[in-house]
C-alpha cells in the first residue's frame, strides 16, 4: 500500500545490518581473530546500539583461542558457529584486579561442581523406591485379599513389609541425562583443561618456537631484609650483559625466549622478583617498588666487571627500573649502558589499563579491600586458582587478558600457569604497592639511553602509558608492536629483535675502550 515505506524500512534493515557488520568486524580486528583493520588503521564507527561482545560471529571456539583452522571440515563447523562472548567480558580481569578475577572463576568452577553434584544427586533420588506418599500399613492387611476396587483406585506396592503407594518423579528427565549431565559438568570442573588443550591443538596451525621453559642452577643473593633472590646466568658470557625483570605473577622463566634468541650473542641475567619462582620473600612483607628497586640494584652490583649493562623489564619490572632509574641516577651512566621498558606503565595501572575509568571509580571502594580479603584468604585463593586452571577458566581469562590472537595454546596455558602458581599473598602485596606508584619524577632523571616498547592491543598497560614515558624521557624512543600484554611470548621474535638492535646501537664499552659484541651465530 505504501511500497515507498516499505523500501525505506528494508532500507534501514540494510543500512543497520552492515553497520553491525562492520562493527563485528572491528571488534575482530581489535583482537586480531580473523579481520584486519581499515585501510586508515582507524576503527570504523559504531552509531548503532549494539555492543560488539554480545553475540559476534567469532568462527567458533579456534579464533577465540587465537587458532587458525587447517582442515576444511573444521573450516566449514567453525565459520558457522556462534559463540557468545558477553559473559567472557567479566574475565578479562587485570593482574591488579586478582581478587575479581579469582571471585569470578572461582564462583564459575564452583558452580560447575554444584550443578553436576545435583544431577547426579536427582539420578540417585530418582532411583530410590523409598519415595512414599502414603502408607497404608495401618488401613491395608498384607494377609487379606485385596479388593478388586482398591486395586483399581490406588496401585500398591509391598516394600519392606509395608504396602506403600510410590511416587512419580515429578521430572520427565530421563535418568541417564541427569547421570551424564552431573559427570560432564564435575569432569569440566576438574579436568576442563584437557579437551580444551586436545582441541585447540587439533585446530591449530600456529609454527611457534617450542615452549619448554628450563632452569639452571641459581645464585642465591641474600638482602638484608630477608630476601633471597635467585640469579641465574646464561648466554655468551664474553658478550654485553643484559638483565632481565619480569612481570607481577610471573617469574624469570617468562624470558624463555631470549636464551633461545639473544643467548649466543649476549650474557642473560634472570632473576625472580621477591617471593615469585625460586625468590625467598622478605621477612618486613615489604613488596613496595621502591623496595625491589633496591634489590635491582643488589643484582647490577653483584654483576660487578668492567662492562655497563643494559636493563630490560617488563610490566612491574619495567615499573622497578624506571625507580631504580630514579633512586640511582647519579651512578647510573657508571653502570648501566641503555635501558629498555617493556609493556609497562608510569603510574598505578589502574590509571592507564583498559577501563580506567571505572576501576579509578572502584579503586577505594572495592578493589583495595579485596586485595586485603585476598591477602587473609590467600590459602583459599590458591585453591581457587588451581581450580580454574584445571577447568581452563585461567587459560581463557589469561587469554582475553594478555594475548591477541596469535598465541600458541602451549603459551596461554604457560601464562595461566605462572599465574595459578603465584602465591596470592605475594600478589595482592605487590598490587598494593603499585596502586602508591608513580614514576614521573623518576622517568626525568634517567640520563641513559631508553627504549618504549608498547602494544597496540595492550589491555593492562595502554599504548598512552608508553607514550607517556617516552614523552617524560629526553631522547628516549618510542617502538610499538602489535602484541598484548605478553608480546614477549606472542612477538617474542619481534621483541627479542628490538631488544637486540638497541643493544647492538649502545653497546657498553669497556674501560679499556674495547668493544664485546659477538657476531650472530
Amino acid at each position: 500500500m505504501f511500497p515507498s515505506i516499505g523500501r525505506l524500512q528494508l532500507s534501514k534493515r540494510r543500512t543497520r545490518l552492515l553497520q553491525r557488520k562492520r562493527c563485528t568486524e572491528s571488534f575482530l580486528a581489535e583482537f586480531d581473530c580473523s579481520s584486519s583493520r581499515s585501510t586508515n588503521g582507524l576503527r570504523p564507527e559504531c552509531p548503532v546500539h549494539v555492543h560488539p561482545g554480545r553475540l559476534i560471529r567469532l568462527w567458533g571456539i579456534a579464533p577465540t583461542l587465537g587458532i587458525k583452522v587447517k582442515n576444511p571440515t573444521a573450516h566449514f563447523l567453525h565459520r558457522h558457529l556462534i559463540f557468545t562472548i558477553h559473559t567472557l567480558q567479566w574475565k578479562r580481569i587485570m593482574t591488579p584486579l586478582a581478587p575479581l578475577r579469582i571471585l569470578f572463576t572461582g564462583v564459575f568452577g564452583l558452580l560447575l561442581l554444584g550443578v553436576g553434584g545435583y544431577c547426579i544427586w536427582r539420578f540417585v533420588d530418582d532411583r530410590q523406591p523409598s519415595s512414599v506418599i502414603a502408607e497404608l500399613q495401618d488401613t491395608v492387611d498384607l494377609d487379606r485379599e485385596i479388593s478388586r476396587d482398591e486395586v483399581d483406585t490406588v496401585e500398591l506396592v509391598r516394600f519392606e513389609d509395608r504396602l506403600v503407594v510410590p511416587t512419580k518423579s515429578a521430572s520427565e528427565v530421563p535418568p541417564w541425562v541427569w547421570i551424564a549431565s552431573g559427570i560432564l559438568l564435575i569432569s569440566l570442573s576438574l579436568f576442563g583443561r584437557w579437551p580444551l588443550m586436545w582441541s585447540a591443538r587439533l585446530l591449530s596451525s600456529n609454527s611457534q618456537l617450542p615452549l619448554n621453559p628450563s632452569r639452571e642452577e641459581g645464585v642465591r643473593l641474600k638482602r638484608p631484609d630477608g630476601t633471597e633472590l635467585n640469579v641465574e646466568t646464561y648466554g655468551n658470557t664474553n658478550g654485553p650483559t643484559i638483565v632481565f625483570t619480569h612481570g607481577w605473577s610471573l617469574d624469570s622463566t617468562a624470558w624463555h625466549y631470549a636464551k633461545d634468541l639473544l643467548g649466543n650473542r649476549f650474557r642473560l641475567v634472570l632473576w625472580d622478583l621477591p617471593g615469585l619462582g625460586l625468590s625467598k620473600s622478605p621477612t618486613d612483607h615489604n613488596f613496595e617498588i621502591e623496595k625491589m628497586a633496591d634489590d635491582l640494584a643488589a643484582v647490577v652490583d653483584f654483576l660487578g666487571g668492567s662492562q655497563k649493562v643494559f636493563l630490560v623489564g617488563h610490566s612491574i619490572g619495567g615499573m622497578i627500573t624506571q625507580i631504580y632509574g630514579g633512586r640511582y641516577s647519579e651512578r647510573l651512566r657508571e653502570h648501566v649502558a641503555g635501558i629498555v621498558l617493556l609493556h609497562t606503565t608510569y603510574t598505578n595501572p589502574l590509571r592507564t589499563m583498559l577501563g580506567a575509568p571505572l576501576w579509578n571509580a572502584i579503586e577505594k571502594l572495592v578493589i583495595v579491600p579485596s586485595q586485603y580479603l585476598m591477602l587473609g584468604l590467600a590459602p583459599l585463593a590458591y585453591l581457587s586458582n588451581w581450580q580454574s586452571y584445571l577447568n581452563g577458566s585461567m587459560q581463557l581469562t589469561t587469554r582475553f587478558t594478555s594475548f591477541t590472537g596469535k598465541q600458541s595454546y602451549e603459551q596461554m596455558d604457560y601464562a595461566a600457569w605462572l599465574s595459578t602458581n603465584a602465591w596470592p599473598g605475594v600478589v595482592a602485596r605487590g598490587n598494593l604497592a603499585m596502586f602508591r606508584y608513580d614514576a614521573q619524577s623518576a622517568l626525568r632523571q634517567i640520563n641513559v639511553p631508553l627504549l618504549v616498547i608498547g602494544g597496540e592491543h595492550d589491555r593492562i598497560t595502554k599504548p598512552s602509558a608508553s607514550e607517556e614515558i617516552n614523552s617524560l624521557v629526553t631522547g628516549s624512543e618510542l617502538s610499538r608492536n602489535a602484541g598484548g600484554h605478553l608480546a614477549l611470548l606472542e612477538f617474542h621474535e619481534e621483541i627479542m629483535a628490538r631488544i637486540e638492535s638497541f643493544v647492538e646501537a649502545n653497546v657498553a664499552v669497556k674501560l679499556d675502550g674495547s668493544l664485546s659484541l659477538p657476531r650472530r651465530a
